[in-house]
Parts: structure tokens; C-alpha cells; sequence
């Protein structure tokens, strides 16, 4: 007995104060533990997606900003919904039946020409000259039916093509030739020089007179043969050189010159009584919204506007056609109903 109580005498008593303070510290940790975890909750803080922004000096901090809005793209106003619009390109100014070719305006050379051989396409109603002579093929019909017209109406068969389209090199060679002959400044009354010759386009064509007796006359347009002159234009043609418009064209009379532009431009440039440079300038005066009228001999009717730079409108429901104009835009004809 004295044995065990002396054990219990001696055994040690565990301390108690560190475990007071463990559970002062634990209690302490989970209070703000909680705190923190209501905090977060509230304002959560930025991450990498995120952006907090701060007011601008001029903006108050208890302002709303305001929710920024998609630009405004004011869009093409359409005029008239009876028309379109076609953007073309810049070669597509130098090319058409109604280009504008003098020594201001030269001829650009494209890659595809759509020429024919005369000789090949011709009536007896008159003559080629030359097996190899090319004219524009969209005006060989309506040459075929003025010679063919004329025949009928004259009963000669004298008229001979004895030009239609030349290339560069060749007008060269007849002006050269020329200047040899006359001189520099009185060969440009008679000779485009290289470039400036409508010859280019295919859709100038000359003249001479050849009878089967074998009489060969230069082509003035008198006689029997002033009905060609005098009505070339209802199939389309207009003598391109006049006496009284040589200061404007640059070129002498030359009244076995001629060029296709088509039946309604034709009749208007000789209704006006205008050289070819005269009413190019005269059709900048039409829109879409106001064109120029233009009724042929045979009752058709037209209208025709410009267009300048490469924007061009077209009517929607109706037959048009579109031609540069060689210098700064087109020129657009529209067959009415």
C-alpha cells in the first residue's frame, strides 16, 4: 500500500495553460477565416479576364457610365429604285464604239480586237479595195445595209473600202510618207499621227470610187454619192471630218471619212450639227436622272446619260448598252419601250 501511494505522489501533472491558448488561437483563426469568406463574396477581386476600371477625372464616381455603341454606317442612298449600280474597271473606259480618238485622246491598244475581214462579210452592192482590210464586226451590218440602200436607190455600184483598221506601225508609215510630201505641219491635216487615228479602233472606214470601167475617182460625197453622206447617220455612221470644225477637230475635210457610233448618237450628232468632240462634251450635261432623248428617223427612241469615273448606273428593266468614252468615264445608251 505505502508502495502505491508513493507512485502517485510522484507522477507528473500535464500543463494546462498551452491548451487554453491553443483553443484561444483556433477560435480566433476561424473567425476571420469567416470574415474573410463573407469579403470575398461581396467584391470578388480582378482576375486575368477581368478589368476593374476607375473613373475618368471627368466622370464622377457615382455617375453611370454609359454602354458604348456599335459606329453607324450610313448607307449608299438610292435615288431611284428602278436602277443599279455597276463599278467598272479603269481599261474599261478606252473601249466601246463611243470612244473619243483624236490627238488629245490616243487609242489604247487592247489585247482582244474583235475585227473581221471585210472581203469576207461584204454584199455586191460595192467594193474592197484589199483582201486584207479589217473592220469592227458589230459594224459590218449596218455598212452592208447603207451600201446595200444605196445601191438600190443610185443603181451604182462604185463604192470601193479602201481603209478600215490600221495598226500603229502602219499609221506611222503613212504619215512619215506624208511629211516626206508635204511637210510636218500639213501632214497633220491629213494624217493622224500614230495613236491619234480612229483607224485604230476598227470602227472608222474610207472611201474611194471605182467604176468596172476601171475609173477610179477620189470619194467627195457629191453626185449620186451625197446620199451616203446625207444619210449615213439612220444606219449609224457620221462623217467624222467637217469643213466648218477643223479649228475643234485638228483635221482637214475629209468627206470619205467615216465612223460608226451607233444609229441614235449618230442621229443626234447630225441633228446638232456638232463634231464628234463637240457632243462628247455636250452628253456631260445628262444624268440618269435626266437623260437626253433621242428619237431616230424610223420612230425609235432613246435615252443616253453619262457617267463619269467608274460608277456606272443602269436601269434595271430595260436594254442598255455601255461605252467608254476614251477620256473619264461612259456613256450609256438605253432603248426605250
Amino acid at each position: 500500500m505505502n508502495r502505491k501511494r508513493k507512485s502517485r505522489r510522484n507522477r507528473r501533472r500535464k500543463p494546462v495553460l498551452p491548451y487554453i491558448l491553443g483553443t484561444v488561437f483556433l477560435l480566433v483563426a476561424v473567425v476571420f477565416s469567416v470574415k474573410g469568406l463573407a469579403n470575398n463574396s461581396a467584391s470578388p477581386s480582378p482576375t486575368p479576364s477581368q478589368t476593374v476600371e476607375t473613373p475618368k477625372p471627368s466622370q464622377a464616381p457615382d455617375e453611370t457610365p454609359s454602354i458604348p455603341t456599335a459606329p453607324v454606317i450610313t448607307p449608299e442612298p438610292t435615288v431611284d429604285t428602278g436602277f443599279e449600280t455597276m463599278t467598272m474597271k479603269q481599261d474599261d473606259i478606252y473601249q466601246g464604239k463611243l470612244v473619243l480618238i483624236n490627238a488629245s485622246h490616243h487609242y489604247k491598244f487592247i489585247d482582244f480586237e474583235n475585227f473581221v475581214c471585210l472581203y469576207n462579210y461584204k454584199t455586191d452592192s460595192y467594193k474592197v479595195g484589199d483582201y486584207d482590210i479589217l473592220f469592227a464586226e458589230d459594224a459590218v451590218p449596218p455598212l452592208n445595209r447603207m451600201l446595200d440602200d444605196f445601191y438600190y436607190n443610185s443603181g451604182v455600184k462604185a463604192v470601193m473600202a479602201v481603209s478600215g483598221h490600221r495598226t500603229y506601225e502602219f499609221q506611222q508609215y503613212l504619215f512619215d510618207k506624208e511629211v516626206a510630201l508635204v511637210g510636218a505641219e500639213e501632214a497633220a491635216l491629213w494624217v493622224a499621227q500614230p495613236g491619234a487615228s480612229e483607224h485604230h479602233s476598227g470602227l472608222a472606214i474610207d472611201f474611194s470610187v471605182y467604176y468596172d470601167s476601171g475609173e477610179y475617182f477620189d470619194y467627195d460625197g457629191t453626185g449620186d454619192f451625197a446620199w451616203i453622206n446625207e444619210n449615213c447617220h439612220r444606219y449609224g455612221f457620221i462623217v467624222r471630218y467637217s469643213p466648218d470644225k477643223q479649228d475643234i477637230t485638228g483635221i482637214g475635210f475629209e468627206p470619205w471619212h467615216f465612223r460608226y457610233i451607233g444609229i441614235p448618237h449618230a442621229t443626234k450628232v447630225t441633228e446638232l450639227g456638232m463634231c464628234y468632240e463637240e457632243y462628247i462634251d455636250y452628253l456631260r450635261d445628262y444624268s440618269y436622272e435626266n437623260p437626253l432623248s433621242i428619237r431616230t428617223d424610223e420612230g425609235e427612241v432613246y435615252d443616253t446619260y453619262f457617267c463619269e469615273g467608274l460608277k456606272v448606273y443602269v436601269p434595271k428593266n430595260s436594254d442598255y448598252e455601255i461605252s467608254g468614252n476614251n477620256v473619264d468615264g461612259f456613256i450609256v445608251t438605253v432603248k426605250g419601250s
